[in-house]
């Protein structure tokens, strides 16, 4: 059982603010309410248009109450990355955890992730998490991790819900790419491949608030020039320190995934002629990086472990109808509905 007990080391907490007035108090007092009582709460406000930095700093004048650190930066807007990178270079902690804007944190979350990290003598703790709709609160979705199931650590490239060390941060020299698309995976991937070890917990104690008016439900849903991930996926591999420290046909699988979910969550609204641009440069990329993916064994034995069926079933079924010359078509297909 956690204690509550004030533990030696610092946590920084960084929360990226842009327009987020209606969430903030709701997800600041989280923070307040946290057992881990050495935090340092980093809010950066990415040149809102709304009331956001007049609440940023009422709420920090109340953080002393509360034993928390609070500090409060403003500047034009620069976008997510630009804004985690600068809380980066602020952060004076030796643990280094995200928070989105409107997102919630159980009490003894910063106490069990970094309590499991130190116990587990690991370089990074991936928690779960709960999917809650931002309207009525309903739990959508339930993610709950196994320890033993190695897919966890790669299922998801989230920030938040896990903690890192920051002095493997600056050692690597690590911060998040300037890309419009899956900038998360690239700081994960990349972290990972620092680590000596990455420990996963079925602990939950994030709960991600699901936005129906997001940007990456909207803009997202058709193709853009600078959404395009080979950018970013070249890079990954290029960046990772010790890519030998990760299960190979896991990380393979994680890349071939993402691909998919990229040619299938921009295909709506993209013209016929970008979408086989799309189509035959994410497939090129594959085959020049991963020469013999079609062959992982993960897609052979229906797998990962510890992915959904839904999930793994569509990884698949893509990989499948391409060897067959049929994925363009049916992209077509999908590109209409």
């Amino acid at each position: 059982m956690l204690s509550g007990r004030r533990m030696s080391k610092k946590a920084t907490i960084i929360i990226p603010v842009y327009n987020g007035e209606q969430f903030l108090a709701r997800s600041v007092r989280d923070i307040f309410r946290q057992t881990y009582e050495d935090i340092e709460l980093i809010t950066i406000d990415d040149g809102s248009a709304d009331g956001s930095l007049k609440l940023l700093n009422k709420l920090a004048a109340s953080a002393p109450a509360h034993n928390i650190s609070m500090r409060v930066f403003t500047q034009p807007n620069a976008g997510i990355c630009a804004t985690r990178n600068r809380g980066l270079d602020l952060a004076t902690g030796d643990y280094i955890l995200f928070m989105d804007q409107d997102d919630r944190m159980k009490k003894d979350c910063v106490e069990s992730l970094v309590t499991t990290l130190e116990q587990e003598k690991a370089d990074m703790v991936i928690g779960g998490h709960l999917l809650v709709d931002e309207k009525d609160g309903r739990i959508l979705e339930k993610w709950q991790y196994d320890t033993g199931t190695p897919w966890h650590k790669y299922r998801n490239s989230a920030p938040w819900g896990r903690v890192y060390r920051r002095e493997i941060i600056e050692q690597n020299k690590l911060r998040f790419m300037q890309t419009r698309i899956s900038e998360d995976f690239y700081f994960n991937v990349v972290y990972m491949s620092c680590c000596a070890k990455v420990h996963v917990t079925p602990y939950i104690g994030y709960g991600w608030t699901y936005r129906a008016s997001s940007e990456s439900h909207h803009n997202m849903s058709r193709y853009a020039l600078e959404r395009n991930p080979l950018p970013m996926l070249s890079q990954t591999l290029q960046d990772m320190k010790r890519p030998n420290s990760l299960e190979p046909d896991l990380l393979e699988y994680m890349f071939i995934k993402h691909i998919v979910w990229y040619l299938l969550f921009t295909a709506k609204g993209t013209p016929r002629s970008i979408l086989r641009d799309m189509h035959d440069s994410c497939f090129a990329w594959l085959e020049e990086n991963f020469p013999d993916y079609e062959k992982n064994p993960q897609l052979i034995r229906m797998g990962p472990h510890g992915e959904t069926l839904k999930v793994r079933g569509i990884v698949r079924t893509a990989v499948t109808l391409h060897s067959a010359g049929l994925f363009l078509p049916f992209l077509k297909a999908y590109s209409k509905l």
